[in-house]
């Protein structure tokens, strides 16, 4: 894993700290448009999370192995989600400044994209500007499952 010190990005330092870990195993694209983390917590326990600061930025987490129970805060409310299957999707606005309540073990792909990275895209593709990402907390994503399974070695080998 990649010590907090060295670690290629803020969002890996700001999540290992916000989870109280050594260090989280985390890449970045070339471009800081792309942070990619990878958490996996295998004992049940309670974490209460601070909240991220606030980034102009969406997180989103891919479970990779079947998950407990979580509850995410933002400024908009809460929301609970129940028992996730692998391969499940939660989007999370930065802005907002989420913090979540875990009881139960988790192993998550998180990609942090920022706004600017998705104004750029739509800009390239002539569409509108991207003003949220939403899905239904615990939509299956297969997509989305296979890229976060694909990028775990670049987790683990980050310099490579």
């Amino acid at each position: 894993m990649t010590a907090i010190a060295a670690s290629p990005s803020r969002f890996a330092r700001q999540l290992a700290r916000q989870y109280g870990l050594d260090d989280v195993e985390a890449s970045r694209a070339g471009t800081r448009a792309l942070d990619m983390a990878r958490m996996q917590y295998a004992q049940p326990h309670l974490f209460v999370l601070p909240p991220l600061p606030a980034d102009e930025a969406f997180v989103v987490s891919v479970e990779l192995s079947r998950a407990g129970s979580r509850r995410f805060f933002q400024q908009d409310g809460e929301t609970h989600l129940g028992l996730l299957e692998a391969g499940t999707v939660h989007i999370a606005d930065l802005a907002t400044r989420p913090s979540a309540y875990v009881c139960s073990p988790f192993h998550s792909v998180l990609f942090r994209i920022t706004r600017a990275a998705l104004d750029d895209f739509a800009q390239e593709s002539g569409v509108a500007a991207v003003g949220a990402l939403r899905c239904a907390p615990g939509t299956a994503d297969p997509v989305l499952a296979h890229l976060a399974a694909a990028r775990r070695s670049s987790l683990q080998r980050p310099a490579e």
